[in-house]
Protein backbone atom coordinates (compact mmCIF):
# COMPACT_ATOMS: atom_id res chain seq x y z
CA UNK A 1 0.00 0.00 0.00
CA UNK A 2 1.27 3.44 -0.84
CA UNK A 3 -0.12 6.89 -0.03
CA UNK A 4 1.23 10.41 0.07
CA UNK A 5 2.17 10.10 3.76
CA UNK A 6 2.87 6.40 4.31
CA UNK A 7 4.28 3.54 2.27
CA UNK A 8 3.86 -0.13 3.39
CA UNK A 9 5.83 -2.86 1.62
CA UNK A 10 5.48 -6.59 2.43
CA UNK A 11 7.95 -9.32 1.49
CA UNK A 12 5.30 -10.87 -0.81
CA UNK A 13 3.82 -8.52 -3.39
CA UNK A 14 0.57 -10.53 -3.63
CA UNK A 15 0.07 -10.33 0.16
CA UNK A 16 -0.74 -14.03 0.20
CA UNK A 17 0.53 -16.17 3.07
CA UNK A 18 -0.02 -19.65 4.41
CA UNK A 19 -0.95 -20.31 8.00
CA UNK A 20 2.17 -20.73 10.13
CA UNK A 21 4.33 -18.45 7.98
CA UNK A 22 6.03 -15.19 9.05
CA UNK A 23 5.16 -11.81 7.54
CA UNK A 24 8.08 -9.43 6.97
CA UNK A 25 7.72 -5.82 5.85
CA UNK A 26 8.66 -2.16 6.22
CA UNK A 27 6.73 1.03 6.94
CA UNK A 28 8.04 4.28 5.43
CA UNK A 29 6.77 7.67 6.64
CA UNK A 30 6.69 10.47 4.06
CA UNK A 31 6.36 14.24 4.67
CA UNK A 32 6.68 13.89 8.44
CA UNK A 33 9.84 15.99 8.74
CA UNK A 34 9.69 18.12 11.92
CA UNK A 35 6.56 16.46 13.26
CA UNK A 36 6.22 14.72 16.62
CA UNK A 37 4.59 11.32 17.11
CA UNK A 38 4.17 8.97 20.06
CA UNK A 39 4.74 5.79 18.08
CA UNK A 40 3.82 3.50 15.18
CA UNK A 41 1.98 0.24 15.76
CA UNK A 42 0.05 -2.38 13.77
CA UNK A 43 -2.33 -5.23 14.37
CA UNK A 44 -3.63 -8.08 12.23
CA UNK A 45 -7.30 -8.93 12.45
CA UNK A 46 -9.13 -12.03 11.22
CA UNK A 47 -12.89 -12.10 11.33
CA UNK A 48 -15.54 -14.51 10.08
CA UNK A 49 -19.21 -13.78 9.69
CA UNK A 50 -22.25 -15.51 8.21
CA UNK A 51 -25.89 -14.43 8.01
CA UNK A 52 -29.10 -15.32 6.21
CA UNK A 53 -32.84 -15.07 6.67
CA UNK A 54 -35.27 -17.93 6.94
CA UNK A 55 -39.05 -18.02 6.90
CA UNK A 56 -40.79 -19.37 9.98
CA UNK A 57 -44.51 -20.07 9.92
CA UNK A 58 -46.53 -20.54 13.10
CA UNK A 59 -50.26 -21.07 13.48
CA UNK A 60 -52.06 -18.35 15.42
CA UNK A 61 -54.02 -19.16 18.56
CA UNK A 62 -57.78 -18.86 18.85
CA UNK A 63 -58.86 -15.22 18.83
CA UNK A 64 -61.69 -13.69 20.89
CA UNK A 65 -65.26 -13.97 19.67
CA UNK A 66 -65.50 -10.36 18.44
CA UNK A 67 -62.61 -10.92 15.97
CA UNK A 68 -63.37 -11.76 12.37
CA UNK A 69 -62.92 -15.24 10.88
CA UNK A 70 -60.00 -14.12 8.76
CA UNK A 71 -58.03 -12.97 11.80
CA UNK A 72 -58.54 -16.24 13.67
CA UNK A 73 -57.57 -18.53 10.81
CA UNK A 74 -54.65 -16.49 9.45
CA UNK A 75 -51.16 -17.94 10.00
CA UNK A 76 -48.34 -15.79 11.28
CA UNK A 77 -45.33 -15.69 8.98
CA UNK A 78 -42.11 -14.07 10.08
CA UNK A 79 -38.50 -13.99 8.97
CA UNK A 80 -35.71 -15.00 11.32
CA UNK A 81 -32.32 -13.44 10.77
CA UNK A 82 -29.70 -16.10 11.52
CA UNK A 83 -26.10 -15.00 12.09
CA UNK A 84 -22.77 -16.11 13.45
CA UNK A 85 -19.45 -14.36 14.07
CA UNK A 86 -15.98 -15.46 15.07
CA UNK A 87 -12.52 -13.88 15.55
CA UNK A 88 -9.37 -15.78 14.58
CA UNK A 89 -6.56 -13.36 15.59
CA UNK A 90 -7.49 -11.90 18.96
CA UNK A 91 -3.95 -10.62 19.61
CA UNK A 92 -3.24 -7.03 20.59
CA UNK A 93 -1.27 -4.29 18.93
CA UNK A 94 2.46 -4.43 18.14
CA UNK A 95 4.53 -1.23 18.32
CA UNK A 96 7.16 -0.77 15.64
CA UNK A 97 8.48 2.50 17.08
CA UNK A 98 7.75 4.22 20.38
CA UNK A 99 5.28 2.90 22.99
CA UNK A 100 1.76 3.47 24.17
CA UNK A 101 2.62 5.48 27.26
CA UNK A 102 6.04 6.74 26.18
CA UNK A 103 7.08 10.29 25.36
CA UNK A 104 6.78 11.84 21.94
CA UNK A 105 9.70 11.98 19.55
CA UNK A 106 10.36 14.18 16.55
CA UNK A 107 11.06 12.98 13.03
CA UNK A 108 13.89 14.94 11.43
CA UNK A 109 13.91 13.33 7.98
CA UNK A 110 11.70 13.58 4.97
CA UNK A 111 11.58 9.79 4.65
CA UNK A 112 12.09 7.32 7.51
CA UNK A 113 11.52 3.53 7.42
CA UNK A 114 10.78 0.96 10.14
CA UNK A 115 10.82 -2.83 9.71
CA UNK A 116 8.48 -5.32 11.34
CA UNK A 117 7.59 -9.03 11.42
CA UNK A 118 4.63 -11.11 12.54
CA UNK A 119 4.20 -14.88 13.01
CA UNK A 120 0.86 -16.31 11.87
CA UNK A 121 -0.86 -19.08 13.78
CA UNK A 122 -0.73 -22.60 12.37
CA UNK A 123 -4.50 -23.07 12.70
CA UNK A 124 -6.18 -20.37 10.62
CA UNK A 125 -9.06 -20.81 8.17
CA UNK A 126 -8.55 -19.68 4.60
CA UNK A 127 -9.74 -16.36 3.29
CA UNK A 128 -13.22 -16.92 1.91
CA UNK A 129 -16.14 -15.03 0.45
CA UNK A 130 -19.47 -16.69 -0.24
CA UNK A 131 -23.13 -15.87 -0.64
CA UNK A 132 -23.99 -16.10 3.04
CA UNK A 133 -20.67 -15.47 4.75
CA UNK A 134 -17.02 -14.47 4.50
CA UNK A 135 -13.66 -14.71 6.25
CA UNK A 136 -11.19 -11.86 5.78
CA UNK A 137 -7.82 -10.73 7.17
CA UNK A 138 -6.14 -7.34 7.12
CA UNK A 139 -3.21 -5.46 8.63
CA UNK A 140 -3.94 -2.08 10.16
CA UNK A 141 -1.06 0.42 10.71
CA UNK A 142 -1.60 3.41 12.97
CA UNK A 143 0.52 6.51 13.55
CA UNK A 144 -0.11 7.48 17.17
CA UNK A 145 -0.07 11.24 17.74
CA UNK A 146 -0.72 12.88 21.09
CA UNK A 147 -3.64 15.28 21.24
CA UNK A 148 -4.31 14.77 17.56
CA UNK A 149 -6.23 12.38 15.35
CA UNK A 150 -4.39 9.17 14.56
CA UNK A 151 -3.58 8.26 11.00
CA UNK A 152 -4.63 4.72 10.00
CA UNK A 153 -3.63 2.69 6.92
CA UNK A 154 -5.00 -0.79 6.09
CA UNK A 155 -3.52 -3.59 3.99
CA UNK A 156 -5.73 -6.60 3.07
CA UNK A 157 -4.18 -10.05 3.44
CA UNK A 158 -4.97 -13.37 1.85
CA UNK A 159 -4.42 -16.29 4.23
CA UNK A 160 -4.48 -19.85 2.95
CA UNK A 161 -4.79 -22.71 5.37
CA UNK A 162 -1.78 -24.99 5.04
CA UNK A 163 -2.79 -28.63 4.59
CA UNK A 164 -0.08 -31.21 3.94
CA UNK A 165 -1.72 -34.23 2.34
CA UNK A 166 1.19 -36.49 3.36
CA UNK A 167 -0.07 -36.34 6.96
CA UNK A 168 -3.61 -37.33 5.98
CA UNK A 169 -3.91 -41.15 6.25
CA UNK A 170 -6.94 -41.22 3.94
CA UNK A 171 -5.42 -39.11 1.13
CA UNK A 172 -3.82 -42.15 -0.54
CA UNK A 173 -6.84 -44.42 -0.20
CA UNK A 174 -8.69 -45.06 -3.50
CA UNK A 175 -12.42 -44.57 -3.59
CA UNK A 176 -15.05 -46.30 -5.68
CA UNK A 177 -18.83 -46.07 -5.77
CA UNK A 178 -21.37 -48.18 -7.62
CA UNK A 179 -25.04 -47.60 -8.30
CA UNK A 180 -27.55 -49.83 -10.14
CA UNK A 181 -31.13 -48.96 -10.94
CA UNK A 182 -33.93 -50.60 -12.90
CA UNK A 183 -35.52 -48.41 -15.55
CA UNK A 184 -39.28 -48.07 -16.03
CA UNK A 185 -42.33 -49.28 -14.14
CA UNK A 186 -42.05 -52.62 -15.90
CA UNK A 187 -38.31 -53.09 -15.68
CA UNK A 188 -36.65 -53.25 -19.08
CA UNK A 189 -33.27 -53.90 -17.52
CA UNK A 190 -30.84 -52.17 -15.13
CA UNK A 191 -28.30 -49.41 -15.72
CA UNK A 192 -25.13 -49.58 -13.61
CA UNK A 193 -22.74 -46.73 -12.80
CA UNK A 194 -19.27 -47.49 -11.45
CA UNK A 195 -17.03 -44.56 -10.38
CA UNK A 196 -13.48 -44.89 -9.07
CA UNK A 197 -10.51 -42.61 -8.42
CA UNK A 198 -6.97 -43.75 -7.49
CA UNK A 199 -6.74 -41.50 -4.40
CA UNK A 200 -8.75 -38.84 -2.57
CA UNK A 201 -6.09 -36.21 -1.80
CA UNK A 202 -5.12 -33.62 -4.44
CA UNK A 203 -3.28 -30.28 -4.33
CA UNK A 204 -4.04 -27.17 -6.34
CA UNK A 205 -2.54 -27.43 -9.81
CA UNK A 206 -2.60 -31.24 -9.94
CA UNK A 207 -4.65 -33.38 -12.30
CA UNK A 208 -7.47 -35.43 -10.86
CA UNK A 209 -7.95 -38.73 -12.73
CA UNK A 210 -11.39 -40.29 -12.72
CA UNK A 211 -12.71 -43.47 -14.34
CA UNK A 212 -16.38 -44.16 -15.00
CA UNK A 213 -17.95 -47.35 -16.37
CA UNK A 214 -21.60 -47.21 -17.48
CA UNK A 215 -23.31 -50.54 -18.23
CA UNK A 216 -26.64 -50.11 -19.99
CA UNK A 217 -28.63 -53.35 -19.97
CA UNK A 218 -31.95 -51.60 -20.48
CA UNK A 219 -33.89 -50.77 -23.62
CA UNK A 220 -33.37 -47.00 -23.06
CA UNK A 221 -30.50 -44.88 -24.33
CA UNK A 222 -28.22 -42.89 -22.02
CA UNK A 223 -28.08 -39.32 -23.31
CA UNK A 224 -24.82 -38.07 -21.71
CA UNK A 225 -22.49 -38.43 -18.74
CA UNK A 226 -21.46 -35.32 -16.76
CA UNK A 227 -18.49 -34.84 -14.41
CA UNK A 228 -18.53 -32.00 -11.87
CA UNK A 229 -16.10 -30.85 -9.19
CA UNK A 230 -18.11 -29.11 -6.47
CA UNK A 231 -17.30 -26.97 -3.44
CA UNK A 232 -19.70 -27.47 -0.55
CA UNK A 233 -19.96 -24.67 2.03
CA UNK A 234 -21.85 -25.20 5.29
CA UNK A 235 -22.76 -22.07 7.27
CA UNK A 236 -23.51 -22.44 10.98
CA UNK A 237 -25.39 -19.74 12.86
CA UNK A 238 -25.26 -19.08 16.60
CA UNK A 239 -28.01 -16.51 17.15
CA UNK A 240 -30.91 -16.45 17.68
CA UNK A 241 -30.66 -20.23 17.32
CA UNK A 242 -28.21 -22.76 15.95
CA UNK A 243 -28.96 -23.58 12.33
CA UNK A 244 -27.15 -24.73 9.19
CA UNK A 245 -27.42 -23.54 5.62
CA UNK A 246 -25.60 -25.18 2.71
CA UNK A 247 -24.28 -23.63 -0.48
CA UNK A 248 -22.94 -25.63 -3.44
CA UNK A 249 -20.62 -24.06 -6.01
CA UNK A 250 -19.66 -25.89 -9.22
CA UNK A 251 -15.93 -25.51 -9.88
CA UNK A 252 -15.38 -27.68 -12.97
CA UNK A 253 -17.75 -29.32 -15.43
CA UNK A 254 -17.15 -31.85 -18.18
CA UNK A 255 -19.46 -33.82 -20.45
CA UNK A 256 -19.06 -37.06 -22.36
CA UNK A 257 -21.12 -38.94 -24.92
CA UNK A 258 -23.99 -41.27 -24.17
CA UNK A 259 -24.35 -45.05 -24.06
CA UNK A 260 -26.66 -46.95 -26.36
CA UNK A 261 -28.94 -49.68 -25.07
CA UNK A 262 -27.53 -53.15 -24.34
CA UNK A 263 -23.94 -51.84 -24.31
CA UNK A 264 -21.18 -50.66 -22.00
CA UNK A 265 -18.97 -47.57 -22.15
CA UNK A 266 -15.79 -46.67 -20.25
CA UNK A 267 -14.72 -43.06 -19.60
CA UNK A 268 -11.32 -41.81 -18.39
CA UNK A 269 -10.81 -38.10 -17.72
CA UNK A 270 -8.26 -35.79 -16.08
CA UNK A 271 -9.65 -32.75 -14.26
CA UNK A 272 -7.35 -29.76 -13.57
CA UNK A 273 -7.64 -28.66 -9.94
CA UNK A 274 -7.59 -24.83 -9.80
CA UNK A 275 -6.50 -22.58 -6.93
CA UNK A 276 -9.00 -23.32 -4.17
CA UNK A 277 -9.17 -22.96 -0.39
CA UNK A 278 -8.15 -26.08 1.46
CA UNK A 279 -10.72 -28.48 2.81
CA UNK A 280 -11.49 -27.31 6.32
CA UNK A 281 -13.95 -28.38 9.00
CA UNK A 282 -11.89 -27.61 12.09
CA UNK A 283 -10.26 -24.17 11.91
CA UNK A 284 -13.59 -22.33 11.68
CA UNK A 285 -16.72 -23.07 13.66
CA UNK A 286 -19.13 -21.12 11.46
CA UNK A 287 -17.94 -21.90 7.90
CA UNK A 288 -16.95 -25.41 6.75
CA UNK A 289 -15.56 -26.13 3.29
CA UNK A 290 -15.45 -29.55 1.57
CA UNK A 291 -15.23 -30.90 -1.99
CA UNK A 292 -16.61 -33.81 -3.97
CA UNK A 293 -16.84 -35.15 -7.52
CA UNK A 294 -20.32 -35.81 -8.90
CA UNK A 295 -20.98 -38.13 -11.85
CA UNK A 296 -24.42 -37.82 -13.39
CA UNK A 297 -25.86 -40.20 -15.98
CA UNK A 298 -28.70 -38.53 -17.85
CA UNK A 299 -31.23 -40.98 -19.30
CA UNK A 300 -33.41 -40.22 -22.30
CA UNK A 301 -37.09 -39.91 -21.39
CA UNK A 302 -38.95 -39.31 -18.16
CA UNK A 303 -36.64 -41.42 -16.03
CA UNK A 304 -34.70 -40.56 -12.92
CA UNK A 305 -31.01 -39.94 -13.61
CA UNK A 306 -28.23 -41.84 -11.89
CA UNK A 307 -26.10 -39.60 -9.65
CA UNK A 308 -23.11 -40.68 -7.57
CA UNK A 309 -20.67 -38.49 -5.60
CA UNK A 310 -17.17 -39.24 -4.31
CA UNK A 311 -15.64 -36.96 -1.62
CA UNK A 312 -12.12 -35.60 -2.21
CA UNK A 313 -9.70 -33.55 -0.13
CA UNK A 314 -8.01 -30.42 -1.53
CA UNK A 315 -4.73 -29.46 0.14
CA UNK A 316 -1.71 -27.22 -0.37
CA UNK A 317 1.16 -29.74 -0.23
CA UNK A 318 0.82 -32.61 -2.76
CA UNK A 319 1.43 -36.25 -2.00
CA UNK A 320 4.94 -37.59 -2.50
CA UNK A 321 5.85 -40.74 -4.45
CA UNK A 322 2.62 -40.97 -6.43
CA UNK A 323 2.13 -41.99 -10.04
CA UNK A 324 2.25 -39.43 -12.81
CA UNK A 325 -1.09 -38.27 -14.23
CA UNK A 326 -2.49 -40.93 -16.50
CA UNK A 327 -5.22 -43.33 -15.65
CA UNK A 328 -3.78 -46.56 -17.06
CA UNK A 329 -0.97 -46.74 -14.52
CA UNK A 330 -2.64 -44.95 -11.63
CA UNK A 331 -5.80 -47.01 -11.45
CA UNK A 332 -4.16 -50.40 -11.34
CA UNK A 333 -1.51 -49.42 -8.81
CA UNK A 334 -3.78 -47.64 -6.32
CA UNK A 335 -6.70 -50.05 -6.13
CA UNK A 336 -6.65 -52.45 -3.17
CA UNK A 337 -5.62 -56.04 -3.74
CA UNK A 338 -7.14 -58.96 -1.88
CA UNK A 339 -4.69 -61.69 -0.94
CA UNK A 340 -5.83 -65.27 -0.51
CA UNK A 341 -5.08 -67.29 2.58
CA UNK A 342 -1.84 -69.31 2.57
CA UNK A 343 -2.25 -72.93 1.45
CA UNK A 344 -0.38 -75.72 3.22
CA UNK A 345 1.72 -78.04 1.01
CA UNK A 346 0.17 -81.37 0.14
CA UNK A 347 1.19 -84.13 2.49
CA UNK A 348 1.87 -81.81 5.42
CA UNK A 349 -0.14 -82.94 8.48
CA UNK A 350 -2.29 -80.34 10.17
CA UNK A 351 -1.06 -79.46 13.67
CA UNK A 352 -3.38 -80.88 16.32
CA UNK A 353 -1.33 -80.38 19.46
CA UNK A 354 -2.92 -77.03 20.19
CA UNK A 355 -6.46 -78.34 19.65
CA UNK A 356 -6.22 -81.83 21.14
CA UNK A 357 -3.23 -81.86 23.51
CA UNK A 358 -4.10 -85.27 25.01
CA UNK A 359 -4.06 -87.17 21.71
CA UNK A 360 -0.87 -88.92 20.57
CA UNK A 361 1.05 -87.53 17.62
CA UNK A 362 0.90 -90.87 15.78
CA UNK A 363 -1.44 -93.82 16.12
CA UNK A 364 -0.78 -97.44 15.14
CA UNK A 365 -3.53 -97.89 12.58
CA UNK A 366 -2.58 -101.50 11.88
CA UNK A 367 -4.18 -102.61 15.13
CA UNK A 368 -7.90 -102.48 15.76
CA UNK A 369 -9.31 -99.77 17.99
CA UNK A 370 -10.35 -100.72 21.54
CA UNK A 371 -13.93 -101.43 22.36
CA UNK A 372 -16.15 -99.15 24.36
CA UNK A 373 -15.25 -98.88 28.02
CA UNK A 374 -11.50 -99.27 27.48
CA UNK A 375 -9.49 -97.05 29.84
CA UNK A 376 -7.56 -94.07 28.40
CA UNK A 377 -4.22 -95.76 29.10
CA UNK A 378 -4.85 -97.95 26.07
CA UNK A 379 -3.93 -94.96 23.89
CA UNK A 380 -0.38 -94.85 25.14
CA UNK A 381 2.13 -94.42 22.34
CA UNK A 382 4.73 -96.64 24.01
CA UNK A 383 2.67 -99.86 23.91
CA UNK A 384 0.37 -101.22 21.16
CA UNK A 385 -3.37 -101.08 21.54
CA UNK A 386 -4.70 -104.08 23.47
CA UNK A 387 -8.09 -105.74 23.24
CA UNK A 388 -10.12 -106.09 26.44
CA UNK A 389 -10.09 -109.33 28.35
CA UNK A 390 -13.21 -111.42 27.64
CA UNK A 391 -14.62 -113.87 30.14
CA UNK A 392 -14.89 -117.49 28.90
CA UNK A 393 -18.32 -118.56 27.81
CA UNK A 394 -20.34 -121.08 29.80
CA UNK A 395 -21.48 -123.91 27.61
CA UNK A 396 -24.18 -126.47 28.08
CA UNK A 397 -23.79 -130.23 27.83
CA UNK A 398 -26.61 -130.49 25.37
CA UNK A 399 -25.83 -127.67 22.90
CA UNK A 400 -22.72 -125.49 22.49
CA UNK A 401 -23.24 -121.71 22.79
CA UNK A 402 -20.99 -120.84 19.79
CA UNK A 403 -19.28 -122.56 16.85
CA UNK A 404 -16.36 -124.81 17.96
CA UNK A 405 -13.04 -122.94 18.22
CA UNK A 406 -9.46 -124.08 18.55
CA UNK A 407 -9.20 -123.80 22.34
CA UNK A 408 -5.77 -125.48 22.32
CA UNK A 409 -4.19 -122.34 20.77
CA UNK A 410 -5.70 -119.89 23.26
CA UNK A 411 -6.03 -120.35 26.98
CA UNK A 412 -9.33 -119.38 28.63
CA UNK A 413 -7.64 -116.69 30.81
CA UNK A 414 -5.57 -115.01 28.07
CA UNK A 415 -6.63 -112.32 25.66
CA UNK A 416 -8.19 -113.23 22.39
CA UNK A 417 -5.81 -113.59 19.46
CA UNK A 418 -6.29 -112.48 15.91
CA UNK A 419 -7.82 -115.91 15.07
CA UNK A 420 -10.70 -115.33 17.50
CA UNK A 421 -11.45 -111.75 16.46
CA UNK A 422 -13.79 -112.93 13.68
CA UNK A 423 -15.96 -115.04 16.08
CA UNK A 424 -19.44 -113.64 16.83
CA UNK A 425 -19.85 -112.09 20.31
CA UNK A 426 -21.65 -113.96 23.03
CA UNK A 427 -24.88 -112.94 24.75
CA UNK A 428 -23.01 -111.77 27.85
CA UNK A 429 -20.69 -109.50 25.79
CA UNK A 430 -23.63 -107.79 24.09
CA UNK A 431 -26.25 -107.65 26.89
CA UNK A 432 -24.05 -108.10 29.96
CA UNK A 433 -23.79 -110.98 32.42
CA UNK A 434 -27.03 -112.28 33.94
CA UNK A 435 -27.35 -113.60 37.46
CA UNK A 436 -27.71 -117.40 37.52
CA UNK A 437 -30.50 -117.42 40.05
CA UNK A 438 -32.47 -114.82 38.13
CA UNK A 439 -31.81 -116.69 34.89
CA UNK A 440 -33.05 -120.00 36.26
CA UNK A 441 -36.05 -118.33 37.86
CA UNK A 442 -37.05 -116.56 34.68
CA UNK A 443 -36.60 -119.69 32.59
CA UNK A 444 -38.60 -121.85 35.00
CA UNK A 445 -41.43 -119.29 35.07
CA UNK A 446 -41.41 -119.04 31.32
CA UNK A 447 -41.44 -122.80 30.92
CA UNK A 448 -44.31 -123.19 33.34
CA UNK A 449 -46.37 -120.52 31.59
CA UNK A 450 -45.58 -121.87 28.17
CA UNK A 451 -46.24 -125.48 29.22
CA UNK A 452 -49.60 -124.66 30.74
CA UNK A 453 -50.93 -122.18 28.21
CA UNK A 454 -50.85 -124.22 24.98
CA UNK A 455 -51.84 -127.66 26.51
CA UNK A 456 -54.02 -126.74 29.48
CA UNK A 457 -56.20 -124.38 27.52
CA UNK A 458 -59.49 -125.19 25.95
CA UNK A 459 -59.99 -127.53 22.99
CA UNK A 460 -60.38 -124.53 20.57
CA UNK A 461 -56.97 -123.11 21.53
CA UNK A 462 -55.29 -126.56 21.31
CA UNK A 463 -56.82 -127.21 17.93
CA UNK A 464 -55.50 -123.85 16.58
CA UNK A 465 -51.84 -124.92 17.21
CA UNK A 466 -50.43 -127.02 14.34
CA UNK A 467 -49.20 -130.53 15.24
CA UNK A 468 -45.64 -129.81 14.11
CA UNK A 469 -45.52 -126.71 16.31
CA UNK A 470 -46.77 -128.70 19.32
CA UNK A 471 -44.04 -131.29 18.82
CA UNK A 472 -41.34 -128.59 18.74
CA UNK A 473 -42.70 -126.99 21.91
CA UNK A 474 -42.77 -130.36 23.69
CA UNK A 475 -39.20 -131.20 22.66
CA UNK A 476 -37.96 -127.78 23.78
CA UNK A 477 -39.73 -128.15 27.14
CA UNK A 478 -38.19 -131.59 27.65
CA UNK A 479 -34.69 -130.33 26.78
CA UNK A 480 -35.09 -127.36 29.06
CA UNK A 481 -36.26 -129.45 31.99
CA UNK A 482 -33.33 -131.87 31.50
CA UNK A 483 -30.81 -129.01 31.43
CA UNK A 484 -32.29 -127.51 34.60
CA UNK A 485 -32.06 -130.81 36.40
CA UNK A 486 -28.48 -131.47 35.27
CA UNK A 487 -27.13 -128.00 36.07
CA UNK A 488 -28.24 -125.47 38.62
CA UNK A 489 -27.28 -122.62 36.34
CA UNK A 490 -29.15 -122.45 33.04
CA UNK A 491 -27.11 -121.61 29.98
CA UNK A 492 -27.86 -118.75 27.66
CA UNK A 493 -28.23 -120.76 24.48
CA UNK A 494 -31.02 -122.95 25.84
CA UNK A 495 -32.86 -119.82 26.89
CA UNK A 496 -32.47 -118.36 23.40
CA UNK A 497 -33.60 -121.57 21.67
CA UNK A 498 -36.55 -121.95 24.03
CA UNK A 499 -37.71 -118.39 23.33
CA UNK A 500 -37.28 -118.94 19.57
CA UNK A 501 -39.35 -122.12 19.76
CA UNK A 502 -42.15 -120.32 21.54
CA UNK A 503 -42.23 -117.55 18.97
Amino acid sequence: MESSYCKIVLDKPTCTYYSGQTIFGTVTLLKYNGKKIRGIYFKITGHGKCSWSTLKRTESTAAPAHHSVDETTKDKDRFLHMSGEEDYLPGGIVYIAGSKHGPQFQINQDEVSYSFRFDLNHVLPSTFKGTFGKIKYEMEFTIDRKWKLDKTYKVPLTIMKSLDLNFDPYARVPQQKQLTRNIGLISSGPISLHVLIPRTGFACGEKLPIQVIVTNNSSTHVDKVKFTLRKIIDYHSRAPARSTKQEIVKILKKEAGGVSKKSEQKYEHLLDVPELPSSDKQASNIIHISYDIVVKVEITGLYKNLVESVPVTIGTVPLQNVDLPGWSGAAASRLPEYQSLPVLPTGMPMPISGVYPSLPSQLNLNNSFPAAGTPSSAFSTSSPIQNPVVEPRRTSTTMPSAPPLDFHSVSPNSTRSSVCTDAPPSYSEVFGSVNSSMSSLSISQTSQQDSTNPFESSNEQRASVPPRRRRRIAEASQQNSDSLNSEGNGNELSKQRFIMALT
